[in-house]
């Protein structure tokens, strides 16, 4: 019906989207990604959702790329900004093993 919409979180509800094939008027579909605020929680970004819906232009693994890099860099920054000093090794080597890793995992994604 004209006027409504539908607002769901579709990773948090089983839900099923049927086609569009005929209608009285035009159908607008609007997706809004939300990230965290908090750089350090873990997002529900999947790579292989965004290649489904990008059949057309073939830009999300480089928007993927640019979203987990600029988070990282977020992770980065607060590192150096609010890391007191300290002679452990440990934990600053365990810092940078954090960030390392998922740049890894991102790799291995983007390479298939």
């Amino acid at each position: 019906e004209a006027g409504n919409c539908v607002f769901v979180q579709g990773s948090e509800i089983l839900h099923h989207v049927t086609s569009v094939k005929h209608a009285k008027e035009d159908r607008l579909s609007f997706v809004m990604a939300f990230q965290p605020a908090n750089v350090f929680q873990p997002d529900k970004t999947v790579l292989d959702t965004w290649k489904r819906f990008d059949r057309n232009t073939g830009t999300a693994p480089y928007e993927f790329f640019r979203l987990k890099t600029w988070k990282l860099s977020w992770i980065l920054k607060y590192y150096v900004e609010q890391t007191p000093f300290t002679k452990d090794v440990t934990e600053l080597a365990q810092k940078l093993k954090i960030v390392a890793d998922e740049l890894q995992r991102i790799s291995d994604l983007l390479q298939g």
